[in-house]
């Protein structure tokens, strides 16, 4: 896309990251987000100044090097995970997650592909990140263990009630191009 989708807009002027950051706000206690850097993690603060922000302390890693690195600096040993590029997301379901996540993870499904940026994860997940990191092996896909629950649309539909899958499908769609943007956001 060319931008920076924590600083795109939506319609009612809020950037995807604040949206999130507020909705999560008033499902979660504590909110956690991971900067890319110390100057992304500056630029996020000054944009939410209330906020918790960890930079990535495992540059050019990925999704997976900001994951160790909240794990690492918060001393948390379980939170739900959301990308800024779903600002739609339901935080019922990722309360869902939270809720039945244990020691490993709990991530949706779509199309039998695991989605592995959208979920919850437990302690025991810091051991397996980590050492895919020392073995220089980033993708989310690969760290994900039999341990790990998954859910579908379906099943989702079915565990909370007064969703569609349709709805939950719209909630939880991802921002990648200028189409997708002009489509679901303006």
């Amino acid at each position: 896309m060319g931008k920076d989708k924590i600083f795109l807009h939506l319609h009612d002027n809020e950037t995807f990251l604040e949206h999130l950051y507020h909705n999560a706000s008033g499902i979660f206690e504590r909110i956690i987000i991971s900067a890319g850097s110390a100057e992304h993690a500056v630029e996020i603060q000054n944009l939410l100044p209330d906020a918790e922000v960890v930079p990535d302390q495992y540059a050019e890693k990925g999704p997976m090097g900001g994951l160790v690195s909240v794990y690492e600096q918060t001393g948390a040993s379980k939170f739900a995970v959301i990308p800024v590029d779903v600002p739609f997301a339901d935080m019922d379901v990722l309360a869902f997650f939270y809720g039945h996540c244990t020691d490993s993870a709990c991530v949706l499904t779509e199309g039998g592909h695991a989605e592995p940026l959208i979920g919850a994860y437990g302690s025991q997940m810091l051991k397996t990140l980590k050492r895919r990191l020392e073995n220089e092996d980033y993708r989310m896909y690969a760290a994900l263990s039999e341990d790990v629950k998954y859910y579908s649309f379906t099943e989702l539909q079915e565990q909370i009630t007064g969703k569609t899958e349709e709805e939950l499908k719209a909630a939880f769609c991802n921002i990648n191009t200028e189409s997708d943007y002009r489509n679901y956001v303006k």
